[in-house]
């Protein structure tokens, strides 16, 4: 109930939230903690640097910040699991791979159900609406050099390792030319 009353506090004045609250409903950490994860992984840049940057000359934003300034999940999943984990250990208090798949298990479910709450998507909207506009155009800029940075590394692939053409089976008997 408690989550469903700050979901209709932000829908009906969603200016009137904190950073924190703001950061709340995008599914982010604290601001503190933003600004720790902003300048240990942007050379130093804060947010604010960070979303002057997009909306100025997104080109010259690296992958990393520009999912910073869009708030990636995937970035801060991968984030927290590399500060807490090392690779191929299990989380604590797991003790087997088919404990860490359940856990993950709920975890997803969970997940999903946060993102699928009507609620909770008025209330990201009603947010976003608020932001202003020069933050708005950096997330969508940032949006934007991630795709072309993924398009860039993607044609890099494709040139390091060219896709083949496989010859189809040719029936018994048959001879090419």
């Amino acid at each position: 109930m408690e989550r469903e009353a700050f979901y209709r506090r932000a829908v009906a004045d969603a200016s009137s939230l904190t950073q924190a609250e703001i950061n709340l409903i995008f599914g982010w950490v604290s601001p503190e903690e933003d600004e720790q994860i902003c300048r240990a992984n942007a050379n130093g840049k804060t947010r604010a640097e960070l979303i002057a940057i997009a909306a100025t000359n997104p080109e010259q934003l690296t992958k990393v910040e520009s999912e910073l300034v869009q708030r990636s999940q995937a970035l801060l999943t991968d984030l927290r699991r590399e500060a807490t984990n090392p690779i191929h250990n299990l989380p604590p208090g797991l003790k087997t791979l088919d404990e860490l798949a359940a856990r993950a298990q709920i975890v997803m479910e969970e997940a999903l159900s946060w993102n699928r709450d009507p609620l909770r998507e008025e209330a990201y909207q009603a947010v976003w609406n608020a932001l202003d506009d020069q933050e708005r155009r950096a997330i969508i800029a940032a949006q934007n050099r991630l795709m072309q940075i993924m398009d860039e590394e993607l044609a890099e692939e494709e040139r390091k390792y060219p896709r083949r053409m496989q010859q189809p089976e040719l029936p018994e008997g048959y001879v090419r030319d």
